[in-house]
């Protein structure tokens, strides 16, 4: 049955349609919806007892927007915008500004293996989200995050990679849904590698100039030695695709973690119960965790270690194969990482100097420690 208190006594109405939208653009200059709903659009509302109608449409920004008037006086009651928040950068404690006259938010960086030499980053971004202007860039620093530039490239980006010999061929490699692409002139000039068409690349990864991408059904290998792509089928429900430094493929599905061994994929028993987080490998160790422990291999006994002195519940991992260090993120922003040490793994606490925001990764050489923070979307109160 209908509430009573919900009905509404349209015989009241003194201010209908067409007032509340000349009043919104008196007001705030309401645009009709391009990005979002088409055109102008409305709702009648009753809250509180209180009649209510809401005109929608877009900000001069471009963004999603709602203005709230009150249906038997005209008054305006509340005014709001759908607005990105979060998705910045920090170097150490300090934050990276990409571009002063653009709301830029970052989706992940990638640190130059030759960082300490070249001081160059690569960061994926969205220029004016949530707005009709809403584009991806990606900008490079060669000054560790001082300056940026504009790479050309506009497609979404999955992944980023620098190749192993990076400080001589200049190459860096771009993953987007589909295709690999690829530049040798900090993207001045783009090429296609590879493309699947009517497929989704689900994951990827490179490592000693050997890359991998994996799709539902199918994993697409390029070797260095033969630059053959090679198609392997692999189990179902596979999500995730990582090499080991010689080369060997790994693959986990929702329930098993698969071995390349002699062209057949062979399940790799671990101690973890549920579904694996995902996994990582360095020279000697698989590295396996889920969001309430970490647990390591020894390539070389099959022995399992439970890692269990970090006292954080996991919400996400960062591993750079050319850094080799592997950065774990809990609640709270607390960071550890690992490092591989003839054969043992050395625990390392992060203090993290960023605390108002939740951080999505970090990636770091020595001590310069970039962070990126998550982006979110929420509706903030605008002031005519």
């Amino acid at each position: 049955m209908i509430n009573k208190d919900e009905l509404m006594n349209l015989g009241t109405v003194a201010f209908d349609s067409p007032q509340a939208l000349i009043k919104s653009k008196t007001l705030f200059n309401l645009q009709p919806g391009q990005a979002w709903a088409k055109g102008y659009n409305y709702t009648l509302r009753k809250i509180d007892g209180k009649e209510i109608i809401s005109v929608i449409g877009e900000d001069n920004q471009g963004y999603f927007t709602k203005l709230h008037f009150d249906l038997s006086t005209g008054n305006l009651i509340l005014a709001e915008h759908k607005v990105s928040n979060g998705g910045y950068i920090y170097k150490c404690e300090n934050k990276i500004a990409l571009n002063s006259n653009k709301n830029i938010k970052a989706n992940f960086i990638k640190v130059s293996p030759n960082y300490e030499k070249d001081n160059t980053v690569l960061v994926s971004t969205v220029i004016d989200p949530l707005t009709k202007e809403s584009k991806n860039a990606l900008f490079m620093s060669t000054d560790g995050g001082k300056s940026w530039v504009d790479m050309r490239f506009n497609h979404t980006v999955k992944q980023l990679y620098f190749s192993k010999d990076y400080e001589h061929d200049n190459t860096i490699y771009s993953i987007t849904k589909d295709s690999v692409y690829f530049t040798i002139d900090k993207g001045e000039n783009w090429a296609s590698l590879f493309n699947i068409p009517r497929n989704t690349i689900i994951s990827s990864d490179m490592r000693n100039g050997n890359l991998a991408l994996l799709t539902k059904d199918k994993l697409y290998i390029l070797t260095k030695d033969t630059k053959i792509w090679n198609t392997i089928d692999v189990p179902s429900n596979t999500w995730l695709v990582r090499f080991q430094p010689n080369g060997t493929v790994f693959i986990c599905s929702e329930k098993n973690i698969y071995k390349r061994i002699n062209l057949r994929w062979t399940s790799t028993v671990t101690p973890i119960s549920s579904k694996p987080l995902g996994i990582e490998l360095f020279e000697s160790s698989l590295v396996v965790y889920n969001d309430t422990g970490i647990w390591v291999q020894n390539q070389l006994t099959d022995q399992w270690t439970q890692v269990d002195n970090t006292g954080i519940n996991i919400k996400r991992i960062c591993y750079d194969p050319n850094i080799k260090d592997i950065y774990f993120i809990g609640e709270n922003n607390r960071i550890f990482y690992f490092k591989e040490r003839g054969g043992s793994i050395e625990v390392i606490n992060v203090k993290s100097q960023v605390t108002s925001e939740n951080i999505s990764s970090v990636y770091g050489v020595n001590e310069d420690i970039f962070y990126v923070t998550d982006s979110s979307q929420q509706w903030e109160l605008m002031k005519n």
